[in-house]
């Protein structure tokens, strides 16, 4: 892991406040579920999260639980011995969508690793194939296929929430800023002991003004950008 990814942990972004401010290592707990805080507010309208791929199995009532931390999907192709791409999904945005699609889409894939290699992807009329969809039953989400798969698994790239409670959230570089200044208010609203309300309202203004920053940054990109930007790992990248 590079320098600058460490830098970005939602952990060295807490180190940071906390060696800003001279403030003990004691307080690093607060401070982190404080900076979760800060993330869960900015998501609540507005998904910076992570995309990354995974490997599922196929149950023998042909479906996929999908992980905890699914928000949406965007790419499905049939694992084995050929990697056959079922569906693209083109309604992927910056802005929240919701997770019942159907899709009958063809397209060939290169499974592309961002570190070395290349898996080619099968291209094929898959609309012969049937079809699939992502449903969520209150308990799990499921991606539910409409014509037997037999024992298989498949390739998801999926759009995550992107917490992880111990630190180890890799923020983008845009939110930095942000997130600073979120616990700064929070420290200056709940425990700074020379605090005034002329502070206080200061560090409110400050922390408006990075949200506005942030959400402008993120609501001017088109689809194509922002997965780019929140990909990480291994990828289903279109062929050329």
């Amino acid at each position: 892991m590079s320098d600058s990814a460490k830098y970005y942990k939602l952990g060295a972004v807490v180190d940071n406040f906390l060696a800003e401010n001279d403030l003990p290592n004691g307080w690093w707990a607060k401070c982190l579920l404080w900076a979760i805080r800060g993330l869960r507010e900015l998501h609540l309208d507005h998904p910076i999260q992570d995309a990354k791929t995974i490997l599922l199995s196929v149950t023998d009532r042909n479906t996929v639980v999908l992980p905890s931390d699914f928000v949406d999907w965007v790419i499905v192709s049939r694992a084995g011995d050929k990697i056959v791409t079922l569906g693209v999904n083109g309604r992927i945005n910056p802005l929240r969508d919701n997770v019942n699609h159907s899709t009958r889409d063809d397209a060939g894939f290169y499974l592309s690793n961002y570190k070395n290699g290349a898996i080619f992807s099968y291209g094929v009329a898959v609309s012969a194939q049937g079809a699939f969809r992502v449903e969520d039953n209150g308990a799990c989400k499921q991606l539910i296929l409409d014509i037997p798969m037999g024992p298989d698994q498949i390739y998801l790239e999926y759009i995550t929430d992107g917490f992880n409670p111990c630190g180890e959230t890799t923020i983008h570089p845009y939110i930095y800023n942000y997130l600073i200044l979120y616990l700064e208010y929070q420290y200056e609203d709940k425990n700074n002991p020379k605090a005034t309300e002329s502070s206080k309202y200061r560090k409110s203004q400050d922390l408006f003004f990075a949200t506005k920053e942030v959400r402008g940054r993120f609501f001017n990109l088109d689809p194509q950008t922002f997965l780019n930007l929140v990909r990480e790992n291994t990828t289903l990248a279109l062929k050329i």
